[in-house]
């Protein structure tokens, strides 16, 4: 699944209609879990309620990806960047264009120092939904940081070989 659609109306109906997809999972009992950990996750105070939440919404629907892809948002907001990555990692398994997990997974790896990682996971999320516009502004700067570090790394190897 791709946004590639010229109209900005259009692309904006896209997006919204994919989210409602991501989810839903087609259980009533697990949907109304995933959205009482969207209610939990809306207070930091609250943050690790939602994430047991969406623990137990991953235990009852294993196959569910948008579960993980929440649980993940919740693991970077707690500033834990491995499970979150983990967490996007299973979401995408189940899900490949899910462009959320994508920009998610991108941005923990920018958090942990990872410029490379982040960059290729950012630059898959703004394939799948040009719309990420705050995604593709990292994604440029990225650009700029990952070229930099090459070209110091090549001027390192050519001292080293002098």
């Amino acid at each position: 699944i791709h946004i590639h659609i010229v109209d900005p109306k259009l692309s904006a109906q896209a997006e919204k209609v994919l989210w409602n997809i991501f989810c839903h999972s087609g259980d009533n009992k697990v949907d109304k879990m995933l959205q009482e950990g969207m209610m939990a996750m809306q207070m930091v105070s609250n943050l690790e309620n939602a994430e047991n939440i969406f623990s137990k919404v991953i235990e009852n629907a294993p196959d569910f990806g948008e579960a993980f892809n929440k649980r993940a948002t919740v693991r970077y907001l707690r500033k834990d960047f491995e499970g979150a990555v983990e967490d996007c990692i299973a979401a995408l398994s189940l899900q490949p264009d899910h462009f959320g997990a994508l920009s998610g997974q991108g941005l923990c790896h920018l958090a942990m120092n990872q410029p490379e990682e982040a960059l290729s996971c950012l630059r898959r999320a703004v394939f799948v939904n040009p719309r990420l516009d705050q995604i593709r502004a990292y994604v440029a700067d990225l650009d700029q940081v990952v070229e930099e570090k090459r070209r110091r790394t090549e001027d390192l190897d050519q001292k080293d070989s002098l």
